[in-house]
């Protein structure tokens, strides 16, 4: 039976966080390619003013984590707050509202606590699934092929990496928000073929591919700004993508009857 349980980490002991960690981590070793220690968390809560994890279990097997760590730091003489979330769902789990739903849950109220910190998260995507979601849910997210990338968030990406706060990620001079992640994206011969043929009809795998995303291991990392403003407009352009896709399955039901029927 498959139950999702949230954790406030904040709240827990060292001790607390070590225990749980070695009882979720087989999930991220089985996505990343990269020496996870015990002390992983303890090490994440550090300094963290917010630290929320939500793990979906099947049974006493960890089989989906989401993570999400808040740290103040100041960007052109002004106090902001940068989120990293992260997450890793084994095949058979996921659901595309999987970690939208996790990170609105948990950053809401931070948005209203901390109304005098300008605010952001920041999420690599590795794979075009999870970036093209993020797209048509998301009001403001950079970059992002509708809008150009203002002069502010591309000095909060420099700043972030100067800090550390992109830990695990290598960049060179290709994009400034490209990167190389060590994890284990295995799709096979169909799956590549269904999205190499959305390269054509849809602007988001496009330009996901464009900067040369997924190839080696490369994510695309996206700065979210949040705001009560972002954050309602985000849900108007979700319902209206859920709108969409549901009228463009009833349309293709139709069709499938019509031809059928002919």
């Amino acid at each position: 039976m498959t139950t999702i349980k949230n954790y406030q980490l904040e709240k827990m002991s060292a001790k607390e966080l070590t225990s749980l960690w070695k009882s979720i981590k087989s999930v991220y070793t089985r996505h990343f390619d990269t020496p996870i220690q015990d002390d992983y968390l303890n090490k994440k809560c550090k300094n963290a003013v917010v630290a929320r994890l939500r793990v979906i279990w099947n049974g006493a097997d960890a089989v989906g984590i989401m993570v999400l760590f808040g740290y103040k730091l100041k960007l052109n003489g002004h106090k902001s707050i940068v989120y990293r979330g992260s997450g890793a769902i084994d095949k058979g789990y996921r659901n595309k509202n999987n970690l939208s739903n996790f990170l609105f849950y948990n950053v809401l109220p931070q948005i209203i606590r901390y109304r005098g910190y300008a605010q952001y998260i920041i999420e690599g995507f590795i794979h075009p699934s999870s970036f093209c979601i993020s797209q048509k849910a998301v009001q403001k997210i950079y970059p992002s092929p509708n809008m150009n990338t203002p002069s502010k968030i591309l000095n909060l990406m420099e700043t972030v990496k100067e800090q550390g706060l992109l830990g695990g990620y290598e960049f060179e001079d290709e994009h400034p928000f490209l990167g190389t992640y060590p994890c284990n994206v295995v799709q096979s011969s169909r799956e590549n073929k269904r999205w190499e043929n959305k390269v054509a009809i849809d602007e988001y795998t496009e330009f996901f591919y464009q900067l040369g995303a997924m190839k080696e291991n490369k994510a695309i990392i996206c700065i979210v700004p949040l705001s009560v403003s972002n954050f309602v407009l985000s849900i108007v352009k979700s319902g209206k993508e859920r709108l969409r896709q549901l009228f463009l399955k009833k349309n293709n039901l139709v069709m499938r009857r019509n031809y059928n029927h002919s």
